[in-house]
């Protein structure tokens, strides 16, 4: 079993990775790091669409997610939309104008994945993901128990 350190590492790598490919997709199209990884988020995580969600499950501070909102909204890249349920909650919509980006953010997707799983066997990327998701729901659960107490 991986030691915690190196576990912790293992993620933040793959997030440099990852990062440093959107880099790549924000240049090409003109946009900001928080604005790329803002569209990114949005186009991978259907229904996850708020700024509070963007800004806790990529752990970004909350006044770089909003300025890079304010900056796509203003770009014409995305809409808000208040919740017809709960109106203090605002969702973030995706305009045609980030079509283009979202190609070019799965255009760089495809390497990053191949390079991660390069020489997996199909089985081994079965197993892989469910225990990935064995192990977020560990996580999850841990945290409820938490912040219970």
């Amino acid at each position: 079993m991986q030691q915690p350190a190196e576990l912790m590492a293992a993620f933040r790598r793959m997030t440099r990775l990852y990062d440093r490919l959107l880099r790549r997709v924000g240049r090409s199209e003109g946009l900001g790091q928080v604005e790329t990884v803002i569209i990114a988020f949005l186009h991978n995580n259907p229904g996850i669409d708020t700024a509070k969600d963007i800004a806790e499950l990529r752990q970004l501070p909350k006044g770089s997610v909003s300025q890079g909102v304010e900056s796509l909204i203003q770009r014409g890249y995305l809409l808000r939309r208040r919740d017809e349920g709960d109106r203090r909650l605002v969702h973030l919509e995706m305009t045609e104008a980030a079509a283009q980006v979202c190609a070019a953010i799965d255009a760089c997707q495809r390497p990053f994945y191949e390079q991660l799983f390069q020489g997996f066997a199909p089985e081994e990327l079965a197993a892989y993901g469910a225990y990935h998701r064995r192990v977020m729901e560990n996580v999850i659960a841990a945290l409820e128990r938490m912040e219970e107490q």
